[in-house]
């Protein structure tokens, strides 16, 4: 019960490789936590991701801690938390 397809404040989203010329398509390659999760008019959602860098995209040897705006489709899907995460809001 803590896997979703639907974004809520605190879950983990998972995303996957969706360049299909990679090697890696389809599989997952990071993760971030979801600090918005109402999509905006493009169909993104705010995160803050860790060990990437600033701008678009994620490096995956970056040095610090972002806040992104990730599409949706490059999320798999998102690991709810266990605890209610509705007493944040």
């Amino acid at each position: 019960g803590t896997w979703s397809q639907t974004p809520v404040l605190g879950a983990a989203a998972i995303y996957i490789t969706t360049n299909p010329m990679d090697k890696n398509y389809g599989l997952p390659h990071h993760t971030g936590i979801v600090a918005d999760p109402r999509p905006d008019e493009n169909g993104r959602i705010l995160t803050i991701e860790g060990n990437t860098s600033g701008g678009v995209g994620f490096n995956r040897n970056g040095g610090g801690t972002y806040l992104k705006h990730p599409k949706l489709s490059q999320i798999a899907g998102y690991i709810i938390p266990t605890e209610d995460p509705t007493w944040l809001y």
